[in-house]
């Protein structure tokens, strides 16, 4: 009882320490199974969490039955630095588990290229993509992992074996793939959509019924974060997710071009010296303005481009352009542009981050009157710190047009060990050129640094993209006859580590007709320093949304975040608000929070 008591937890806390300290709790052994559910000492935690970084217990699932056990118990609600760890821990052996079964699926039989996009996306019960959600959601944790302390050597061998597992087993998908690719299989397919018919069969009807539409065309973004987009998305009417084959290569220009297609035109590759330009029909559509035209002039209906970053809160000339429009084309390029310069870490925040902010963009056009959203890609990619780094292979001696880490694309030469080669011709295109790609996750010999970021080739993860289809109703602010109180309490006056949790609490009063009451709410903690946001919720006691950031938070039910700050935040004078993630609304705040990093 003396735990469970929010107002006396952390004089237990001392207690419990004092008390391991005196009769050296932690130099005891202890059986594993007789210590799974204990919450008496943080020793027992440590001996858990070295327990299943050493793998002394031998089956994944066991230990992932663990990690579940102990996320929910006292230290790893208190401790912040525990709930990451057995956070990562539970990333790392979800992926081993989810590689393990699509292994036994990939040897099990022969698949066509359609029924091995089937089994990527889910369709048979199996969901492939899993792996790669959860590849990147540990690399993701273990970067915000730097506190200095004895788990760092045991938990950095514990990723590393999931990181070797991971690209061992993408060799084997991607091989397994191209194995179905013989030229002309592609253009057969006609159970999975073409991404050349999205624009046609996803779009245009809902301009046809007098609808507006939002279009998102984002530059790179792999059918598992549409998933967690599709999930992440509520107060919605409907919402479906479908997938879609890219055309290849799985670059930008080709991937554009295609979701700019309204009807079935053929689509030209020209060369004019040494460079490739793509026409569809007798329009020139090589870049980006080239392609906002030729939609709105096919469309026939009036269209307006926005950046995401102007409609995720949109100022009054761009409400005012968003209510003229029928159709809002919507671009995002910031993952693409960030991993192409090589800045993984930031790339991989960006990621996570681009989740809330469609999000946000979606809530807030639906307010302006849009219903119908269509959110897609140009193209996937492939992503990790083993990727490329032992697999290189030369580049084919014909003739060069456009040269890509994962493609080549020109005429004649030889055909390099561990690569594959087709016709232009092979994927519809009216041209006489080679697209040759390297096999497994290899990547071609090219100018610059290596990157752990690459798209163009031919893998799952580069050409089967989302197709995220809603429809929402705009919705008045909702009015309650009383009012509803927001909490936030830190445990400590002053915040001195870099991961510390927060307790938020939302309190309705009895009065209220039920009826109209909200029992749960969707909400952000926000961290502030000079208006300058410093840090980021990374996990909560219960109702935490990977993909957003977002937590639920129950009526009368309080809820334990862990916050992370950044790097380079050490002391100061900070604040933290609760936000509403519907109206943007500030629901609570606490100013003036003493910071000193002491550790």
């Amino acid at each position: 009882m003396w735990r469970k008591r929010s107002d006396i937890s952390d004089e237990y806390i001392k207690s419990a320490n004092k008390v391991q300290s005196t009769y050296r709790i932690s130099a005891e052994s202890f059986d594993t199974s007789a210590i799974i559910e204990g919450e008496t000492f943080a020793a027992i935690e440590e001996k858990l969490i070295e327990c299943c970084l050493n793998e002394e217990i031998k089956d994944l699932s066991q230990i992932q039955e663990v990690v579940i056990k102990r996320k929910s118990l006292f230290w790893a609600s208190k401790m912040a630095e525990y709930s990451l760890i057995w956070l990562i821990i539970g990333y790392c052996v979800n992926l081993r588990l989810h590689i393990k079964m699509a292994l036994k699926d990939i040897k099990r039989q022969t698949l066509s290229l359609s029924d091995i996009v089937k089994y990527y996306i889910g369709a048979n019960n199996s969901g492939w993509y899993l792996v790669d959600k959860f590849y990147r959601l540990m690399e993701l944790k273990y970067a915000d992992f730097d506190i200095g302390n004895t788990f760092d050597d045991k938990l950095e061998r514990f990723i590393i074996k999931s990181r070797e597992e991971y690209s061992k087993f993408l060799s084997i998908q991607v091989d397994y793939a191209l194995s179905s690719m013989q030229s002309g299989k592609m253009l057969a397919i006609d159970t999975i959509m073409r991404q050349k018919n999205i624009f046609r069969n996803k779009v245009l009807p809902v301009l046809r019924e007098k609808g507006k539409c939002a279009y998102f065309m984002v530059d790179s973004l792999r059918y598992e974060m549409g998933e967690e987009l599709f999930h992440s998305v509520e107060e919605c009417e409907k919402k479906e997710i479908f997938c879609a084959l890219t055309n290849l290569p799985t670059t930008t220009p080709f991937g554009m071009l295609a979701l700019s297609l309204s009807s079935d035109e053929s689509i030209y590759i020209q060369t004019t010296g040494k460079k490739l330009g793509l026409k569809a029909g007798d329009i020139k559509v090589s870049n980006r303005n080239e392609r906002i035209k030729y939609i709105s002039h096919n469309s026939q209906f009036y269209t307006d481009t926005f950046k995401l970053e102007e409609v995720i809160k949109p100022r009054k000339a761009v409400r005012e352009k968003v209510k003229k429009a029928d159709l809002l084309i919507i671009t995002s390029q910031e993952i693409d542009s960030l991993c192409e310069s090589g800045q993984g870490l930031l790339a991989r925040q960006v990621m996570n981050n681009i989740f809330l902010q469609m999000k946000r963009a979606i809530y807030h056009l639906a307010e302006l009157g849009v219903e119908s959203f269509v959110v897609t890609a140009d193209h996937g990619f492939l992503l990790g710190s083993e990727m490329g780094k032992d697999s290189k292979v030369d580049v084919p001696k014909g003739k060069t047009f456009d040269l890509h880490k994962r493609v080549w694309i020109g005429i004649g030469g030889d055909n390099p060990q561990n690569t594959i080669r087709f016709k232009a011709s092979d994927f519809g295109y009216k041209s006489d050129l080679d697209f040759v790609f390297p096999r497994t996750l290899a990547v071609f010999k090219t100018p610059g640094g290596d990157n752990e970021y690459f798209h163009g080739g031919i893998s799952l993860q580069e050409m089967v993209v989302p197709v995220v289809d809603i429809k929402m109703k705009p919705s008045p602010k909702k009015k309650y006859p009383a009012k509803e109180e927001y909490y936030i309490t830190l445990s400590k006056d002053t915040i001195t580590n870099r991961i510390f949790t927060v307790t938020i609490m939302y309190k309705v009063e009895k009065l209220l007709i039920p009826e109209v009451l909200d029992n749960r709410k969707m909400v952000r903690v926000k961290i502030f320093e000079n208006k300058e946001e410093i840090g980021r919720a990374e996990t909560s006691e219960y109702g935490f949304e990977e993909a957003t950031k977002e937590i639920v938070l129950e009526q009368n039910k309080k809820n334990v975040v862990t916050i992370i700050l950044n790097d380079d935040i050490m002391e100061g004078s900070v604040t933290i608000c609760l936000i509403d993630s519907i109206t943007e609304l500030e629901l609570a705040k606490v100013d003036d929070i003493p910071l000193k990093i002491t550790i």
